[in-house]
């Protein structure tokens, strides 16, 4: 189990002045929801920072904040699960209102099978650089879905809950 849930999540300071206030607060509740899951002590940080004209970059540090290793996240495996995971969102919100729970059950495992697929993509992706547990991966994914996405403010509620209507 060392190595495993030991790794803070950061995200790079440009992302935080280009987006609006509200994508900020759904961001900080995601980053907090992450590091409930840290065992200590942290053996250092994964940034998430998105280079001008490029994908998604992950960038490690150590506890020092020196700069470990930088690698471009594969984004043939990773954009298509993400925008998947949006679609499926889409859909959630197409159908809340009309639709019997047990097509809302049916579209909330999609959308869980697809967060699972996303989670081991970028673990995948990290290429060994850290070891999670599914549970904290999909904790990571949640946050990169929501850096990553154009999901807009009224249907983060349908990201967040699973199992249940999203307006309860």
């Amino acid at each position: 189990m060392d190595g495993h849930n030991r790794w803070t999540a950061a995200l790079h300071g440009a992302l935080w002045r280009e987006s609006p206030a509200w994508r900020v607060s759904e961001w900080e509740r995601a980053l907090e929801d992450y590091h409930a899951g840290i065992v200590e002590p942290a053996l250092g940080e994964i940034e998430i920072l998105r280079p001008p004209e490029r994908w998604y970059t992950l960038r490690l540090r150590d506890t020092a904040r020196n700069v470990l290793d930088v690698r471009p996240l594969p984004r043939a495996d990773i954009e298509p699960l993400v925008q998947e995971y949006g679609q499926t969102i889409q859909q959630l919100v197409r159908v809340s209102s009309e639709a019997p729970l047990r097509g809302l059950e049916a579209l909330d495992y999609a959308k869980r099978v697809l967060h699972d697929e996303g989670a081991l993509a970028l673990r995948e992706g990290l290429g060994g650089w850290v070891h999670w547990e599914v549970s904290q991966a999909r904790r990571f994914f949640t946050l990169f879905f929501l850096v990553a996405s154009e999901l807009p403010e009224a249907w983060v509620r349908f990201h967040r809950h699973h199992g249940r209507h999203p307006s309860s």
